[in-house]
């Protein structure tokens, strides 16, 4: 499920300055799990520009500095191993510091 932009959507000559992002994992005993941010450009339907953040639960990234602001960013996770179906403990969130 993407983080979609808020109703206030950032104004179109608004650029990402830095991305803050908490990620909880899930409980169902994986063996192993890939964490991905993700960026789609306004009014896009494809999810691109993804970044491996699995070895960091939170963190503030710098990677997307300099995109439209008014696009989205998902927290992709695919895991492995484990019981099915896997549920989430908890929301993921990511906060999209812009100027």
């Amino acid at each position: 499920m993407p983080f979609g932009a808020p109703i206030s959507i950032a104004p179109l000559t608004s650029f990402v300055t830095s991305v803050s992002y908490q990620w909880t994992g899930y409980g169902n005993a994986n063996t192993s799990r890939i964490v991905e941010i993700c960026y789609s450009a306004k009014y896009s339907t494809t999810i691109g520009r993804c970044q491996t953040i699995s070895d960091r639960q939170q963190a503030v990234i710098h990677s997307f500095d300099g995109l439209d602001a008014s696009g989205k960013f998902w927290i992709r996770h695919r895991i492995f191993g484990g019981s099915y179906p896997a549920i989430s403990s908890a929301s993921d969130s990511v906060t999209v510091m812009h100027q």
